[in-house]
């Protein structure tokens, strides 16, 4: 069992979260796979726990690589100002290329 994880270039994947049984562990062990690319999850429905979001990031973190979640309508968790939330696809991954030229950089 995976989850759908889409290689979206310059070492980044892009998730959807959908109906699938969604498992951090899973994730976690996928992305270990894919030696730790930066993180763009797509959940439209918010399916996704406060928990499993403070999860993500923290591993994320941990590997030194940055996690954007694209949410249409953010306000409907209390997103601490360390959660990236953006309203698109596209916004999040020029954020993650954003950030990328910044690790590259050593800024």
């Amino acid at each position: 069992m995976s989850l759908p994880l889409k290689m979206i270039g310059n070492g980044c994947v892009h998730l959807e979260v959908g109906s699938e049984n969604f498992s951090l562990d899973l994730l976690f062990f996928q992305l270990e796979k894919e030696d730790f690319p930066d993180l763009l999850i797509d959940d439209p429905h918010n399916r996704l726990q406060i928990k499993e979001i403070a999860a993500i990031i923290a591993f994320q973190e941990r590997h030194h690589r940055c996690t954007v979640f694209v949410k249409a309508i953010a306000t409907e968790h209390n997103f601490t100002s360390e959660v990236v939330v953006v309203p698109t696809v596209v916004e999040a991954v020029d954020y993650l290329s954003f950030e990328q030229m910044q690790r590259d950089l050593g800024l």
